[in-house]
């Protein structure tokens, strides 16, 4: 099995895709420069996905803001969030999509704090599409 990789950069965004049998890795990285406490306070990544012939969505995350995750959360109790609205806190995450038999394409999306509570605003963004191995 040949490896294989997908790397898009913008605005100090840089995204690497490590496509498996039947998940990606997805690896974030800001260069410096686009970070700080005023202005470009990072929150974290918003990742949206296209599934061939479907509409983008955005991946949702089981902790936000306001809602989190305990050892008492049952699956019941779990309340699935937009990353938009509740951006991934971690430079890596594994998608595992139900079907990988053809391209995905990822858009990933770095969202900063504005200053005023949990408001949030855009930053930089890239798109990968990731063929299946």
């Amino acid at each position: 099995m040949n490896g294989t990789t997908v790397v898009s950069e913008q605005g100090g965004l840089r995204v690497v895709a490590y496509p498996g049998d039947n998940k990606i890795l997805l690896a974030m990285s800001l260069d410096a420069a686009a970070i700080d406490e005023k202005t470009q306070n990072l929150a974290g990544f918003a990742i949206f996905r296209t599934l061939a012939g479907q509409p983008e969505t955005p991946l949702r995350n089981r902790i936000g803001f306001e809602i989190g995750v305990t050892q008492a959360t049952t699956a019941q109790d779990r309340k699935w969030t937009p990353s938009d609205q509740a951006p991934f806190q971690k430079f890596r995450w594994i998608d595992v999509p139900q079907d990988f038999s053809a391209p995905i394409t990822y858009r990933i999306r770095v969202r900063y704090f504005t200053g005023k509570g949990f408001q949030l605003k855009d930053g930089p963004q890239v798109t990968v599409t990731v063929p299946p191995i």
